[in-house]
Formats: structure tokens, C-alpha cells, sequence
């Protein structure tokens, strides 16, 4: 279930309509929130579990940072340790969890990457020279 829930609850709250995180665009080196960062995954995390404290108390449960600051840190440290340990299952999960916000993340490989330079002039010179 929490496969479903954390990505619902991370593209209502900060990339739906009202979610300021969309407008920062979808280039990673400019927009912090991409990619699901730790941080994001633990405040979910957190967030999630005063709602269900709340449901189990029969009452509305405020969250604030004097009392859910800890959670957060330990969720943090939870997810630190997954990445070092599984860096693999932690890049899906993040993967995932961006997928379903609908924002698209441009490529963090260089062009150099993307591209043969090489063999796109040998095609051009190829083309000119009617080979």
C-alpha cells in the first residue's frame, strides 16, 4: 500500500496545482525536489504516520515540528541507510515515486554522453560527398 500511497500524497501536495515544486521546472540541477529526494521520501514518511496515529486516536493530530521533527530524523536516517546499503532498490523506489508525480525529469547525462560527435560528422561528410 505504501508503494500507492507516498507517491499520491508527494504529487498532491507539492506538484498538483497548488504545489510550488513545478514550478522550479524539470531540470535537476535547478529544482532540488526531483528525483525524490530523502528528505522528501522521510517528511512523506512522517507525515503519513501522524495521519494514521490521528485515525487510531479518533482525533485530528497536529503536525509540528516539535513533535515530528524526531520521525523525520529517524525516517532519514532509515532511507540513508537503505541508499548506502541497496543504492539499486533506493534508485527505483526514487524512480517510482517521480514517475508517478507526472513531471518528467530531463537527463542528467551530458551531451557528450547522449551523442557520437564522431560518427555524426562521418555521416554529414559522408552525405556531402553523395556517399
Amino acid at each position: 500500500m505504501a508503494d500507492k500511497v507516498f507517491p499520491q500524497i508527494i504529487k498532491v501536495q507539492l506538484w498538483g496545482p497548488k504545489g510550488e515544486r513545478k514550478k522550479l521546472g524539470t531540470d535537476p540541477t535547478t529544482n532540488p525536489y526531483l528525483n525524490a529526494p530523502l528528505p522528501m521520501l522521510a517528511l512523506t514518511a512522517a507525515v503519513v504516520e501522524c495521519v494514521l496515529s490521528g485515525m487510531i486516536a479518533g482525533a485530528v493530530m497536529d503536525f509540528s515540528d516539535s513533535v515530528y521533527r524526531s520521525r523525520w530524523e529517524y525516517y532519514l536516517e532509515a532511507l540513508v541507510i537503505f541508499q548506502r546499503r541497496s543504492p539499486s532498490y533506493m534508485q527505483m523506489v526514487q524512480k517510482k515515486v517521480q514517475d508517478t508525480t507526472g513531471v518528467a525529469v530531463l537527463s542528467q547525462r551530458s551531451v557528450n554522453d547522449i551523442y557520437d560527435f564522431d560518427a555524426l560528422e562521418v555521416a554529414a561528410r559522408a552525405e556531402e560527398e553523395g556517399i
